[in-house]
């Protein structure tokens, strides 16, 4: 099953930034769902935001552990990380 993440990214500073690659994790309730890498990602100017989308594949033993988890104990909310990695060059 593929889904696709949008991210919106900032860049506060004057220079512009190259993004050459993305390193990402999302972890749902504990529980490693996503892990992979992105390339080919858009310059990010000087004060500006742009908004990025990345398209993964869960990860299919961790997330049959989740919906477990879930059907075992239904929550309202779920806790969840997302951790990530750019690799930069400044203009």
């Amino acid at each position: 099953m593929q889904f696709t993440i949008q991210l919106r990214m900032v860049n506060p500073n004057a220079e512009a930034i190259d993004l050459h690659g993305l390193y990402y994790e999302l972890i749902l309730e504990g529980i490693e769902v996503v892990t992979g890498t992105a390339k080919d990602l858009p310059p990010l100017e000087g004060y500006s935001d742009t908004i990025v989308y990345i398209s993964f594949t869960a990860q299919l033993l961790n997330s049959t552990r989740l919906v477990q988890k879930l059907i075992n104990q239904p929550q309202e909310m779920l806790d969840y990380k997302l951790r990530a990695k750019l690799g930069t060059t400044y203009k």
